[in-house]
């Protein structure tokens, strides 16, 4: 139980992270200085996975919106972290299904967030 929690968490920061490439898209790089985070760096992640990272960015992005349209829906909060966890759970299952390991795609989204020329190869790579 503590196993599947962690990997929750983990991937939820992990999408938090990946979101990026969906807020970024279409804009310029900003000149402002960011703190430097811990990722690996872009030659670190073999193409496999990133391709498999790239791949499974649209799945995550369908259960996002699906599940927001239903926590939307609710103002029971019960409920509410009974789907939160649910989306949760099948965000776990879309990564896994591509033979990523939840770790391993943290590590990516964070490489992806800090470096904007993996970014732009990732997106790439979506289209």
């Amino acid at each position: 139980m503590k196993s599947t929690i962690a990997k929750v968490t983990t991937l939820l920061l992990a999408l938090g992270l990946s979101s990026v490439l969906y807020a970024n898209e279409g804009q310029t790089n900003s000149t402002q200085a960011q703190a430097p985070q811990a990722a690996p760096a872009a030659t670190d992640i073999n193409k496999a996975d990133l391709e498999k990272f790239a791949a499974v960015q649209t799945d995550l992005e369908a259960i996002r919106d699906e599940y927001a349209g239903k926590l939307e829906g609710t103002s029971d909060p019960e409920q509410a972290a009974a789907l939160q966890q649910e989306a949760a759970q099948t965000m776990v299952q879309a990564v896994e299904s591509t033979g990523l390991d939840v770790n391993v795609y943290t590590q990516i989204a964070q490489a992806v967030n800090s470096d904007p020329a993996l970014r732009e190869q990732v997106m790439k790579m979506m289209n």
